[in-house]
């Protein structure tokens, strides 16, 4: 390349630069617009949202060839494809639907593109896996009649998929999308704002005094934090990129190795998507989907997201006494009431949102909205920071940025779901699931839980469970799983998945900042969690633990899933007072999940054998001990 061409490309990106920060900022404000007034028509709504998330795509994430040239113009082509059909159906909707599902060539035209650039966008956004399953749903979808049995259809030719797929919202612009252009994009900018404005600088403060001066601190520290962030990025990704470039050197330089201390960050942040008030913006939608109010479903969802945390906390203890990890410096710390007295207003803003939302004052949508009024407030107010033109507008373009991949994914789940709507396949894999579980419910949930995990893979949790909650929870609570738990268990592996080999999203975002091996971190990440990982099972069975039963029986399930929890975690890490022994830490691991999962009868005898194994542990060691004096003695 000479001179003049890496001039001309460097003129072009710049360009392309500021054209992508001016749609990011106007698709917030588009966002924040409709959430402080009322979101227009669902379709426009849907179909302006995706757009610009479609205008942007192609030159964050540019189509590259060795010579630099050829991507210019398939991203601008595809930019405009994906523009051009999104302003088709705003400006034409009243005309579709006037038409009642018949559907023209230029109907046919612009679904084709939106169906191109949904799944192109995808694909450069979050990789093969959502592409992948959003294609053989559609081969699905036209090719169903040469499959024989049960599960094939008549097939459907261009027209009739097109009027589902994109004149509609059960395709696209169905559900999930409509998450997005809503309570996702509301959520991911309170998040942007209350960092932007210190609100995670306070976060990594108060973690830090409170947990320093522990075993392990730093990494701790990093746990509290990425749990607190991770409430309101609505990704695990996004979280882990956000907290873990000053959690993770932090850990390394301590003595954590760089794959563990990638595998904190990752299980930590993924560990913040259950944990409310707010569940990366979860919360609300399940509790809509329900049908429940807001605190009946966040009061119960605390318990299991508590477990996972003390099998985290535990795990890091118990490393870094292995490790001979030292407490952080008294000056490298600051006492609680000092960050408190600094930062305590940044709590205002959570607390005004969850206020409005279980008191029932105003809609989920215009919280988010008062939430960030409170957030500029607050650092107006108590910081005396005035919040510049330059500075709104970086913290809108970075909103604007991080919605990306929320909206294609979310886009790329509603060509699924308009696959299902069409074939009817939603009704047969539920009442395949059930079929092939035998009647067992356990197989039933191994089952569930795997196909969370695929889908959870590709997908922004979010969207994830919105998908899993029409086509799987079906056959659980068909089996007699409490709805609650149902889509509770669903949600909570669709969230895992981010740390599930061998798709781990979250473990090599972790990974790439740690500069550890991917898959490495990955399975340390998973083996941190695996004790909590248990928990669904357990409330899928019985939903005590959901705080629906006796208080006798609450208290039991809760603390014998304490037990269970501490147990495996100390036998995956293989150290109590020292090295346990492979035979003992599999029989204290076998136990710990029986422990979990409900039961007095087997709980009282897995804890006989817990404490047996602890027996036999101590007195080996005491054993090696005297040993080692009479060695020493002769």
């Amino acid at each position: 390349m000479d001179k003049s061409e890496k001039i001309n490309k460097m003129e072009y990106n710049n360009i392309v630069g500021k054209i992508v920060k001016i749609i990011a900022i106007a698709m917030v404000i588009f966002q924040i617009y409709t959430a402080a007034t009322t979101p227009f028509t669902a379709v426009v709504q849907r179909a302006t949202h995706i757009g610009f998330a479609l205008a942007m795509v192609f030159f964050i994430y540019p189509f590259k060839t060795r010579s630099g040239r050829m991507f210019r113009l398939v991203d601008i082509v595809l930019s405009l494809m994906g523009v051009s059909s999104a302003f088709y159906i705003v400006s034409n909707y009243h005309a579709i639907a006037d038409r009642a599902g018949i559907i023209t060539s230029i109907d046919i035209l612009f679904g084709i593109f939106m169906i191109i650039c949904v799944i192109e966008g995808t694909r450069r956004t979050l990789g093969l896996a959502m592409p992948i399953i959003a294609s053989v749903f559609l081969i699905y979808n036209f090719f169903g009649n040469l499959i024989p049995g049960e599960f094939g259809h008549a097939g459907f030719g261009i027209a009739r998929s097109i009027n589902i797929l994109y004149a509609s919202t059960e395709g696209i612009f169905s559900i999930p999308l409509g998450v997005s252009a809503t309570y996702v994009g509301m959520f991911v900018t309170f998040g942007v704002f209350l960092q932007k404005t210190g609100g995670g600088d306070f976060f990594f403060r108060i973690s830090n005094a409170l947990l320093g001066h522990v075993k392990g601190g730093p990494a701790k520290v990093a746990v509290m934090t990425s749990g607190f962030m991770g409430m309101m990025t609505g990704s695990v990704v996004a979280n882990v990129v956000t907290s873990g470039t000053f959690t993770i050197p932090m850990m390394k330089k301590v003595g954590f190795d760089k794959d563990f201390a990638g595998a904190v960050e990752a299980a930590a942040s993924t560990g913040g998507m259950i944990m409310p008030p707010v569940m990366g913006a979860a919360a609300f939608i399940i509790a809509e989907v329900l049908g429940i109010s807001y605190w009946k479903l966040v009061v119960p969802a605390f318990i299991p997201a508590i477990l996972y945390y003390v099998a985290i906390f535990t795990a890091v203890d118990l490393r870094a006494r292995v490790l001979g990890i030292k407490t952080l410096k008294k000056d490298e710390m600051e006492s609680v009431l000092t960050v408190i007295r600094d930062g305590w207003y940044f709590l205002i803003p959570i607390i005004v949102l969850v206020y409005l939302i279980s008191g029932g004052v105003t809609s989920v949508l215009k919280a988010g909205f008062y939430a960030i009024v409170t957030t500029l407030l607050v650092a107006l107010i108590f910081r005396r920071e005035t919040i510049k033109p330059a500075k709104l507008m970086e913290m809108f373009e970075e909103s604007g940025r991080n919605l990306i991949m929320v909206a294609t994914a979310c886009a790329s789940a509603g060509i699924i779901l308009g696959v299902f709507s069409l074939t009817g396949l939603g009704l047969k894999l539920a009442s395949l699931l059930v079929a092939l579980a035998g009647g067992h419910l356990i197989v039933l949930l191994i089952l569930t839980a795997i196909v969370c995990i695929i889908l959870g893979m590709g997908v922004s949790p979010t969207a994830a469970y919105i998908v899993l909650a029409i086509l799987v929870a079906p056959a659980l609570t068909q089996m007699g799983v409490v709805p609650l738990a149902a889509h509770l268990f669903i949600f909570y592996f669709a969230i895992y998945a981010n740390i599930t080999p061998p798709v781990a999203v979250g473990a090599y975002a972790a990974a790439a900042i740690s500069g550890g091996k991917a898959d490495v971190t990955a399975l340390k990440a998973f083996r941190i969690a695996l004790p909590a990982i248990i928990v669904p099972f357990s409330f899928a069975y019985h939903p005590t633990m959901l705080l629906i039963g006796s208080t006798s029986q609450i208290i039991l399930a809760i603390t014998t899933a304490l037990i269970g929890v501490l147990v495996m975690t100390v036998a995956l890490e293989g150290y109590f007072l020292a090295k346990i022994p492979w035979p003992i830490r599999i029989v204290i691991v076998g136990g710990g999940g029986v422990l979990i999962m409900p039961g007095l009868v087997y709980n009282i005898i897995a804890f006989a054998v817990i404490v047996a194994a602890f027996v036999i542990h101590l007195a080996i060691l005491s054993s090696n001990k005297q040993k080692k004096k009479e060695v020493i003695g002769q």
